[in-house]
């Protein structure tokens, strides 16, 4: 939709579909095991995993959801590489997401712009929930009773709140100004 007018860019009854910045559409189709930008079969998905979501595109790979965590799809092979990881969110944000962070309870991993993973740390208490402060480059854990500040580049962490309530914390959000 743009300006109160739309315009079909491409139908599929898929609904594993993505459109990117470039106003490519992108669709997986699961029974064949296909992956097709605006139509045309780009290539064909070697996983067994069950793919539920495409998450963001490259011109080398894509970003996806699977039935069992995070995977990149290499367009040129159609391998599956898998991170392991429950949730995703964007750290670096602009007209297309420059990476990714995937994460578990127990683990924080970046995914680069070239589709490489990047262990930035591990817990030994269980994360909650994470938020990314794009102006300062950093992260920020919930863990059951604080919220640490984390730096990748740096590796450094600094405890920003810590409560004593028996009841855990269970989200944050950050407001960057």
């Amino acid at each position: 939709l743009s300006s109160g007018n739309k315009r079909t860019l491409f139908t599929t009854t898929s609904s594993l579909w993505f459109v990117d910045s470039n106003e490519d559409v992108w669709h997986i189709d699961p029974k064949e095991r296909q992956l097709f930008k605006n139509g045309f079969s780009i290539t064909h998905i070697l996983s067994t995993d069950s793919i539920t979501e495409i998450v963001d595109t490259r011109t080398t790979h894509m970003l996806v959801r699977t039935d069992r965590g995070f995977g990149v799809l290499w367009l040129d092979s159609g391998e599956l590489t898998f991170i392991p990881g429950e949730h995703i969110r964007p750290r670096t944000y602009g007209k297309s997401w420059s990476t990714w962070i995937v994460w578990s309870e127990w683990e924080v991993i970046e995914v680069l712009e070239s589709g490489d993973t990047i262990l930035l740390t591990r817990t030994n208490e269980p994360i909650q929930d994470l938020s990314t402060s794009p102006k300062h480059g950093t992260l920020f854990f919930v863990l059951p009773h604080k919220i640490i500040a984390f730096h990748p580049e740096y590796r450094t962490t600094h405890v920003l709140f810590e409560s004593s309530s028996e009841e855990p914390m269970r989200s944050i959000a950050t407001d960057s100004d």
